[in-house]
């Protein structure tokens, strides 16, 4: 009588247990992706935070020129395709 041979990962042995080596396989590549994923959301996170902090930092220059233009023409609204200025009228229409 011959047995039949079989392969290392296909005998069990008592008290220990494995997975086979494709579904290792495949935890550690979903693994390694969710890790690659979460790096790129950290890079996003960290673009997100300079790009509001230029924002921050243009809307601080717009508030200052608006500022500057009011001290020198008062309170006016200016067209901004031709750099018309007009006397700021409140809207009184209710």
């Amino acid at each position: 009588m011959t047995k039949k041979r079989t392969k290392k990962q296909d005998v069990p042995v008592i008290g220990q247990r494995f997975i086979t080596s494709d579904e290792l396989l495949k935890i550690k590549v979903a693994i390694e992706q969710v890790n690659n994923i979460q790096m790129q959301i950290g890079g996003i996170e960290a673009q997100k935070s300079d790009l509001i902090s230029s924002m921050k930092e243009k809307v601080m220059e717009l508030n200052k020129l608006k500022s500057e233009l009011e001290s020198n023409y008062g309170d006016v609204v200016v067209d901004l395709s031709n750099g018309e200025i007009k006397d700021n009228v409140p809207n009184t229409q209710d």
